[in-house]
């Protein structure tokens, strides 16, 4: 789950965001379709497992001229 917003400022926009609102640990679309592809020919499918990226937060402020 993420979090998204902005402020609208006299002078631009202040955006920000949070993904992966709960820091939970989860595997990828990929990660879940590797191990079927490449396992076990290329390795175990352990090797494919790819985990998403933890919290992660954004700040942003942009000016429209």
């Amino acid at each position: 789950m993420d979090l998204l917003g902005s402020y609208q400022l006299p002078v631009g926009t202040l955006s920000f965001s949070i993904e992966n609102l709960f820091d939970r640990d989860y595997t990828t679309v990929w990660g879940q379709r590797a191990p079927l592809y490449y396992s076990p020919g290329y390795g175990p499918a352990s090797l494919y497992d790819y985990k998403g990226r933890g919290r992660t937060f954004g700040l942003n402020y942009s000016v429209l001229f």
